[in-house]
């Protein structure tokens, strides 16, 4: 008798976190954010941070994420038909509060992301919470995905949010730092390619290249006792100054893909960090 309460215990408590989990998930508005992301089919780790609405999430409904199975499905849209990419949750965590207030972060790990399409809109995303199923809708999540090649080009600073709020249909400037250890002299141009879909929340009206010598020196200055003078010289820093007019006043992430050309070459990066403009962010 005595076990069969134990047992009966067990199941009520082992029911009632699975309930609370989906409580939390059920809470979760990932579908009032947009965003874009840029992944390198040819790196062997593909992370998606994705954003949600939550109020009042607290430490323990943090732990009960962390605890939640780590198998997820990603349900998009390409060329009007339905893909679906298994992902991985690598842990869920609260966001800055200077970024966003009344959030979530969610960390993914795509598998095999040597078979995202390029240019799919992700649509929902199922978790797994004991035997059943929550679906949640995503909606307006679009991936490029590219293949890198080796190139002497790196990005070594890009923004993570601008500083207050962003006055809408007005010019902004930010900016992107390349390092270039090549040597050569080039006459670097860019392009910032994003999906057409996100020019109603965000346009890049201009992009100007120049070289950043004080960098250069900073870093020359810095590494002197490292390396040999030869290769400290073949470095240069280019300044990418992006002006950007944003439109809506929406939660919204921006990871473009940076296009680098000179006469020889095209190259192509991604910024190691997505840009937040959350301006309505209370």
């Amino acid at each position: 008798m005595k076990k069969t309460i134990l047992v009966i215990i067990v199941v009520l408590l082992l029911s009632g976190c699975s309930n609370k989990k989906q409580e939390i998930i059920e809470d979760i508005k990932f579908d009032e954010v947009v965003a874009t992301y840029t992944i390198d089919r040819n790196k062997s780790d593909c992370e998606l941070l994705l954003y949600g609405r939550c109020d009042n999430i607290g430490e323990d409904d943090l732990e009960n994420l962390n605890k939640l199975d780590k198998k997820v499905t990603l349900i998009g849209t390409y060329d009007k038909r339905q893909i679906s990419y298994s992902a991985e949750i690598d842990r869920w965590e609260m966001p800055d509060s200077n970024i966003l207030t009344n959030g979530i972060v969610l960390h993914l790990s795509i598998d095999n992301c040597k078979n995202l399409v390029n240019k799919v809109k992700i649509d929902k995303m199922i978790f797994k919470i004991s035997n059943s199923e929550v679906e949640k809708g995503l909606e307006k999540i679009y991936i490029n995905a590219f293949d890198s090649s080796d190139s002497s080009l790196s990005i070594m600073e890009a923004p993570i949010a601008p500083i207050g709020s962003i006055e809408l249909n007005k010019k902004h400037t930010y900016s992107y730092k390349i390092l270039d250890i090549s040597g050569t002299d080039r006459d670097l141009r860019a392009k910032i390619l994003y999906p057409e879909e996100i020019k109603k929340y965000i346009e890049i009206d201009d992009v100007i290249v120049s070289r950043d010598e004080e960098t250069e020196l900073q870093i020359k200055n810095e590494y002197k006792n490292q390396t040999t003078k030869v290769d400290l010289n073949k470095i240069k820093v280019y300044n990418i100054e992006c002006t950007y007019i944003l439109k809506e006043d929406a939660y919204f992430v921006f990871q473009p893909l940076l296009e680098l050309q000179d006469a020889v070459e095209s190259q192509s990066l991604v910024p190691f960090e997505a840009i937040c403009f959350f301006n309505n962010n209370n």
